[in-house]
């Protein structure tokens, strides 16, 4: 599978103002986004919009390593 047709996966943590707006515009380019945020109320709102949202990063550790290019990679257990 080339990268063009690979699914794409991103995670986003925090999704306040800046966070969400990030997220939602990833999103509808195409990527899997993964969300994590401590605000139940807000991973009430976001989690129609994302591929998936939950309140702890340990959720998204396989999500994080099926990445396509982490920008942290060193951060992965």
């Amino acid at each position: 599978m080339n990268q063009r047709s690979a699914v794409r996966s991103v995670g986003v943590v925090g999704l306040g103002i800046m966070g969400s707006s990030i997220a939602a515009n990833l999103q509808k380019s195409g990527f899997q986004v993964h969300g994590v945020e401590v605000h139940a109320g807000t991973r009430r709102r976001m989690a129609p919009l994302l591929s998936s949202v939950s309140a702890h990063s340990l959720s998204h550790g396989n999500a994080a390593r099926r990445s396509t290019s982490p920008c942290a990679p060193g951060l992965l257990p």
